[in-house]
């Protein structure tokens, strides 16, 4: 009997994991979509070693959602992958009491309801969808898919921002709140929610056409302003800039 060797082999063990998330946005630094942004983040401050392969398929992943990480063979998503960085003794909030992380985790939370949902008001509702988010969510598909899918992802979030409708006042309390509490100490997963959605808001929306209401409130903020470039060439310049000098 003729014999054929299987087309799929099993990763390694000792292969090193790999996070599947959407590609860097260009022009800009990073990616500019806030889940892949804060789960590449609390990585990077984990000290988790990874590398990117950067896809647009959420099929990919097993939650129908990026980011995932596939590591010793199996795929990992959402606060799976956290989940498998801190099983490996690189837990980043290890440091902080029952207290500390029940206070970051209530912060953690405001930021994602009030925040996240004003940023994706912005980006999936007003007028910035035109000129930032069909843009950057059709790039990677062919005519006429780079119109269609957007805008079906658009009637999603839509429908999910119906249920649940904080005002920007709520927002800019959150921010006030953020600018005293943030500082120069050992990063949480915190920082990582936090400097995803404020990296987005000030780089992102300032692609845009028109004003972002948004950004006008993280800019009264200075320390936030400087908090998130801090991060950034702390974390992600030094990051590029070994692997420019291992490229050369």
């Amino acid at each position: 009997m003729l014999r054929c060797k299987p087309v799929y082999k099993e990763p390694e063990q000792n292969e090193e994991a790999i996070l599947f998330a959407f590609p860097v946005t260009k022009n800009l630094s990073t990616c500019m979509e806030v889940e892949c942004l804060k789960i590449q983040t609390t990585l990077i401050f984990s000290h988790f070693p990874f590398s990117l392969s950067e896809i647009h398929e959420h099929n990919f992943s097993p939650s129908g959602k990026l980011p995932c990480l596939l590591v010793d063979g199996k795929v990992y998503a959402g606060r799976d992958i956290i989940i498998q960085a801190a099983q490996r003794g690189l837990d980043i909030d290890s440091f902080l009491s029952p207290t500390q992380k029940s206070s970051m985790n209530a912060f953690k939370s405001q930021v994602e309801s009030k925040i996240g949902f004003c940023l994706d008001l912005e980006l999936w509702y007003d007028s910035h969808f035109n000129s930032i988010t069909l843009l950057q969510r059709g790039i990677s598909y062919p005519w006429p898919l780079n119109l269609i899918i957007p805008r079906l992802e658009r009637n999603q979030k839509i429908k999910e921002m119906m249920a649940s409708r904080p005002i920007y006042g709520q927002a800019q309390i959150c921010l006030d709140g953020l600018s005293l509490l943030l500082g120069d100490q050992q990063p949480t997963t915190l920082d990582a929610v936090v400097f995803a959605y404020i990296h987005i808001i000030l780089s992102l929306l300032s692609k845009s056409s028109t004003d972002s209401k948004l950004r006008k409130f993280v800019l009264q903020h200075d320390n936030l302003v400087q908090y998130s470039r801090r991060l950034w060439q702390n974390w992600y310049a030094r990051v590029d800039s070994v692997a420019s000098s291992l490229q050369s």
